[in-house]
């Protein structure tokens, strides 16, 4: 899969809108970082954010990181992050 398609597949799912603000949202954030190729184009590790919701993620913003776990665990069960580190081998802080 690539970058693009990755893209088109997090933003269909989440309607084409920021998962944070419900704005329209054309950016697609890596809850684990892009360089971790094992996890690169997982759908759990994507979600839908405007750019300045994007901004405020990776600014480590606690209001915003706290919404997109809610969000992610709503999506993908209570062991949404646990499987994600797993897969990942990386820590989520959320």
């Amino acid at each position: 899969m690539t970058d693009s398609q990755f893209s088109k597949v997090i933003l269909s799912r989440d309607g084409g809108f920021c998962r944070v603000c419900t704005k329209p949202s054309h950016e697609v954030h890596h809850i684990v970082r892009r360089e971790v190729m094992r996890v690169r184009h997982d759908e759990q590790n994507g979600i839908s954010l405007c750019w300045k919701c994007h901004k405020k993620a990776h600014g480590k913003d606690s209001e915003t990181l706290q919404i997109i776990k809610v969000i992610m665990i709503m999506l993908y069960g209570d062991d949404w992050q646990r499987n994600l580190e797993k897969k990942s081998g990386e820590i989520i802080k959320l």
